[in-house]
């Protein structure tokens, strides 16, 4: 059976002040492929094309098995005071694929 090629998702959340946040750090788990943005500008990549579109599959099949996230260091000036969003694609690697996964986390210091 013919499945989506890509899946999207999208939170908000609340910034009181963000002179006060020094560095962000995003955690993602993706199989197979993903691109997440925060506040309309990419924060993160793994695993997908720079030119993938919605129809896109990943470059290769991931195993997340017990596999630790991948950390990126976002820039804290991306971040508004008020509501931000964060924002995430996750492309699957073939039409067929029987599995799906997607964890993300967003930190500050």
């Amino acid at each position: 059976m013919s499945k989506h090629a890509a899946s999207y998702f999208r939170t908000t959340f609340q910034v009181e002040d963000p002179t006060k946040i020094d560095r962000l750090i995003l955690g993602l788990n993706a199989d197979d492929g993903a691109a997440v943005y925060l506040n309309g500008k990419e924060i993160a990549r793994r695993n997908l094309a720079l030119s993938a579109e919605h129809a896109s599959l990943a470059i290769a099949p991931a195993s997340l098995n017990g596999e630790l996230p991948s950390l990126y260091v976002a820039e804290p000036n991306l971040l508004q005071a008020g509501k931000n969003v964060l924002a995430a694609e996750v492309h699957q690697v073939s039409a067929t694929s029987a599995d799906f996964r997607f964890d993300a986390t967003l930190s500050s210091q």
